[in-house]
């Protein structure tokens, strides 16, 4: 007959419903007390984390380098996961955010190319490859660095090449295992879905009779412009010499301007102007890799109110007995429609002067 009660020992438990026999604990958790009711999942945190591959065990095992617990209660260790890095593009700059989950890479070497126009192949940018050391957390690595490339042009092609360094590898043993980016693009249209960038700050003005258009440049490897009102063409296309840099303004006042003198347009009418970038043919970037025809980028539209103008020019003078001499600095006050619109003028040195009215208040009639 015995008396009193036992301890369970390491690595084992009693259960709270049945206190006459112990259990073991089972792989992925340990237990260190001798008096335990339950077992305790080994953490996967802090980084790499620790696990347990046996039973009735009084502590977890760590991941060794290079490993890591995929969560809490792990069996085993998984190799790290590949370098991975997520750029994001600007204009003028691309950030390029680097996986550190592991917390295993103390330095980061990057690689800019710069692709050649029509032919597939890259030269390495100046000061090019450049080391950056990771970003910390305290007394250990951060689980991601960023890393930003500066002093891009905008609408170019790079090849990005990311290289790692193990924090308990020599300083010039980067592992090849890297990542690259083969086609990195700056922002300005020429992108993989949209080959010419959509133009942007259309602004329509009207002006005796003309309607003038002016907009922004946001490709670099456009041919031209075209110009539609409701869907349709009224004037060849704006063609240009040569691809201008991204945000270029394009005033064009000839040829390229909208005639209300045209049949097609009415006075109090509103009609929607479109303009988009197109070029003949994108870049080939491979010999196998040929595409040709017209590509034609996202339209910049505004609906614009065609007005009633009228323009009136006069001079003011002495009678002819008192040799017709100008008048400077003489009021001139005017109105039109009863009095609906007036204003008033000053006139000029040589006695002129100049009255230009644009309005909605009055129809074609």
């Amino acid at each position: 007959k015995r008396m009193g009660c036992f301890d369970a020992g390491g690595g084992y438990y009693v259960p709270v419903a049945g206190r006459t026999y112990r259990t073991q604990c089972e792989t992925g958790k340990y237990v260190s007390s001798s008096t335990a009711t339950t077992c305790i999942s080994c953490s996967a945190t802090p980084w790499p984390g620790k696990y347990q591959n046996q039973r009735a065990k009084t502590s977890c095992k760590d991941c060794p380098d290079g490993k890591y617990a995929t969560g809490n209660g792990a069996t085993g260790c998984s190799d790290q996961p590949a370098l991975l890095v997520t750029p994001t593009y600007n204009a003028k700059s691309i950030v390029l955010l680097a996986d550190n989950t592991a917390r295993r890479w103390a330095e980061f070497r990057v690689t800019l190319g710069i692709w050649r126009t029509k032919e597939f192949a890259f030269d390495v940018a100046a000061d090019y490859p450049r080391t950056f050391d990771a970003t910390t957390s305290g007394s250990n690595y951060a689980t991601s660095t960023s890393i930003t490339l500066t002093r891009l042009v905008p609408g170019q092609y790079y090849n990005i090449q990311v290289e790692a360094r193990d924090k308990d590898a020599a300083d010039d043993n980067f592992h090849t295992d890297d990542f690259q980016i083969e086609l990195a693009s700056t922002t300005c249209g020429c992108q993989s879905d949209e080959e010419t960038g959509t133009p942007t700050g259309l602004a329509i003005s009207q002006y005796l009779g003309k309607v003038f258009f002016q907009w922004n440049d946001q490709s670099y490897c456009e041919d031209g412009f075209v110009l539609q009102r409701d869907g349709a063409s009224f004037t060849s296309s704006y063609d240009v010499m040569s691809s201008t840099a991204c945000g270029h303004v394009h005033e064009p006042e000839s040829l390229f301007d909208d005639i209300l003198a045209s049949e097609e347009l009415a006075v109090g009418q509103t009609y929607t102007y479109c303009i988009n970038a197109y070029s003949h043919s994108i870049i080939n970037w491979a010999e196998e890799e040929s595409v040709s025809g017209s590509y034609e980028s996202s339209p910049q539209c505004q609906a614009f109110e065609i007005q009633w103008e009228a323009q009136l020019t006069g001079r003011v003078s002495l009678t002819q007995q008192a040799g017709k001499l100008p008048v400077a600095d003489t009021v001139v006050d005017w109105s039109l429609g009863d009095g609906e619109l007036s204003g008033s003028t000053v006139t000029d040195e040589d006695g002129n002067f100049d009255i230009y009215i644009r309005t909605s208040a009055l129809n074609q009639e």
